[in-house]
């Protein structure tokens, strides 16, 4: 098993969500850099670091995803309110 890239930004989305208290939807992706497979079987838990600027309606974040010393995924996102 292993998580998907795209689960992984569903993640990231959701939790950028929560932090907000916004509906967003991820209208861009810069720099995605998956370098570690993620298997949730082995890896239960994982790091998640989210830094999360506001631009007018806009939220833009660098993230990243990671297990013991491992870096699994970076991203730059600029999400959106839904309307």
């Amino acid at each position: 098993p292993v998580t998907p890239g795209v689960c992984m930004l569903q993640i990231l989305k959701e939790l950028t969500q929560q932090a907000t208290n916004t509906n967003l939807f991820i209208k861009e992706c810069s720099n995605v850099k998956f370098m570690a497979l993620i298997n949730p079987e082995v890896n239960a838990v994982l790091v998640i670091s989210i830094d999360i600027n506001k631009v007018e309606e806009n939220f833009k974040i660098k993230a990243s995803a990671s297990f013991d010393e491992t870096v699994a995924l970076k991203v730059n996102a600029l999400l959106t309110q839904q309307l």
